[in-house]
């Protein structure tokens, strides 16, 4: 009784009379009762002179407060517990995929399925045999999760983990417009969740052994690159480069790069795609990418014979003297539309020319060999155009590049 005086003269009677009428209503007056005894005892888990036992619903209480609290300013009822009650509202008006039930039904069987006990199958260990444990879905992944946010804290991690989040957060639940014309600021969410929700989709539609085996790959990777140096490199990078004076610029530029605009001439977020979309739908196989990768790590080591550093700076040396924009310009022409009817592109000109050229036979020029230009004509080109410019000047000949300035009137370095 004493329960029951207070509940009423709190106000608490009010809200809570119709949510359990809801349960009696549908014969689930026993589960609210289950419900209420849970909660009572999880909250008796702090009084039981046990410290490694904790309530966790006493623990997320402030958490809950904020939830059912209007922000300062905010007219009445726009506590974010109104704002998911809303978005409830909108769940259930939504059809499930397969016509049975709404949307919420749908959140309803995942939850179902994941809090059910099972005999789930783990992942193989350093090579072993997959084992198995009796459990829920959820339970596993919140004991992982637990034990992360207590490393997290053990290594003083937890402010740069909440300024992570207060980053990330509103990249997703920014919008735009009010009322019915409301909208998510960025315009491509709902289609990349779409897109990973069919991925998601496919990768747990596999047979349980390849799926374990896709997860042990994922997780074993992934905490090989967590432990190795190149995760440090790119920490200390990226720390260096929010220390720089120059760090607005460069956020923007970034910025710029992902975000689509209606301009054509300047929008380059369309043209990023294509380009990445063409090299993930390419043929090449593992081994061509493995050479380039290989190549690459090679110009981006320091005991190279030459240096990435050394290559960035005469890249920025070139474009710091060329003040008219000649390289930019020639560049941005060769792959530009042509003038002629066709609209042919310089560039695809200039690689018939030479697929033409390699078709000739050196020995008889009326004679075509057939051959097209393929990856061994384009090496012998690469290696004698290397030749031709960095020939050794010792020999009594002058260097390509001392010709080519010869040629446009320039003078060479050493004159």
């Amino acid at each position: 009784m004493p329960a029951l005086k207070f509940l009423s003269t709190s106000g608490s009677l009010d809200w809570m009379l119709p949510f359990c009428k809801v349960f009696g209503d549908n014969g689930q007056t026993r589960l609210l009762v289950d419900i209420f005894a849970y909660i009572a005892f999880e909250f008796r888990r702090d009084e039981d002179a046990d410290p490694s036992t904790r309530s966790s619903i006493r623990a997320l209480t402030p958490a809950l407060l904020e939830l059912s609290t209007d922000p300062p300013g905010a007219p009445p009822f726009s506590t974010p517990l109104n704002h998911i009650l809303d978005t409830l509202d909108v769940l259930v008006a939504i059809p499930a995929s397969d016509g049975n039930g709404s949307a919420i039904d749908v959140i309803l069987d995942v939850a179902a399925y994941a809090t059910a006990q099972r005999t789930v199958t783990t992942r193989p260990i350093n090579g072993g045999a997959p084992g198995t444990t009796t459990d829920s879905i959820a339970n596993l992944l919140l004991t992982h999760l637990a034990s992360l946010q207590t490393r997290i804290g053990t290594g003083g991690a937890g402010d740069e983990l909440s300024r992570l989040v207060d980053g990330v957060t509103p990249l997703i639940t920014t919008t735009t417009g009010t009322g019915s014309s409301r909208r998510l600021a960025n315009p491509n969410l709902r289609l990349l969740a779409a897109t990973y929700s069919s991925v998601i989709a496919d990768a747990t539609a596999l047979p349980a052994s390849s799926y374990l085996c896709y997860v042990h790959d994922l997780q074993t990777e992934s905490a090989e690159f967590m432990r190795s140096r190149h995760l440090a490199t790119a920490v200390r990078v990226l720390s260096q480069v929010a220390g720089s004076t120059n760090v607005a610029e460069l956020e923007a530029w970034i910025v710029s790069l992902l975000r689509p605009t209606s301009d054509r001439d300047a929008e380059v977020y369309g043209r990023l795609m294509q380009l990445v979309a063409g090299a993930l739908s390419s043929d090449a196989s593992g081994d061509d990418l493995s050479q380039v990768l290989s190549w690459a790590s090679a110009g981006l080591s320091t005991t190279g014979a030459v240096s990435a550093r050394e290559i960035v700076r005469t890249l920025d040396e070139l474009l710091a003297s060329d003040s008219q924009g000649a390289m930019l310009t020639i560049a941005r022409t060769m792959i530009a539309s042509g003038p002629l009817a066709s609209r042919e592109r310089p560039i695809a000109t200039f690689a018939d020319v030479a697929s033409d050229v390699t078709a000739v036979d050196p020995e008889n020029a009326c004679m075509a060999t057939g051959r097209d230009l393929d990856a061994e004509s384009v090496e012998e080109t690469v290696e004698s155009l290397s030749e031709f410019l960095a020939r050794d000047p010792d020999d009594g000949r002058s260097t390509g590049i001392e010709q080519i300035w010869a040629l446009v009137g320039s003078l060479a370095p050493s004159e």
